[in-house]
């Protein structure tokens, strides 16, 4: 998606393989983003893959795997950073009137809200 705020990861990433899909969880998970629990029966994404010979499998909550398809503008990204890169990168950029703002839904725009004022101390 284009954003006016944009976070970049790694441009570098060559997986050997990669895939990522909305499933609904059969057990509790924990997002690798926002360490919230994802209780059984919600949906998430699943995102597994091969970098460096070594396999890596991630669960990121719909509310955060949302945040990160708004704003992640380059080509890879780092699995559980999200909201230390959005601190670092975004909110002193970010402003409601912002594209990448609008673009998210009410729940993802409430989280981003909540962390945004947090961060700013208020």
């Amino acid at each position: 998606m284009s954003c006016d705020v944009c976070l970049y990861g790694p441009d570098d990433v060559e997986n050997a393989f990669f895939a990522a899909r909305d499933v609904k969880a059969r057990k509790a998970h924990r997002c690798c983003e926002c360490r919230a629990e994802i209780g059984a029966g919600q949906t998430y994404r699943r995102e597994t893959g091969k970098d460096d010979g070594e396999m890596f499998s991630f669960a990121t909550c719909r509310l955060c795997a949302e945040v990160r398809d708004v704003f992640h503008c380059g080509s890879g990204w780092y699995f559980g950073t999200l909201w230390d890169d959005m601190e670092s990168g975004a909110f002193e950029r970010l402003t409601t009137s912002s594209e990448c703002f609008r673009e998210l839904s009410p729940e993802a725009k409430a989280l981003v809200l909540d962390r945004w004022t947090a961060w700013k101390g208020l």
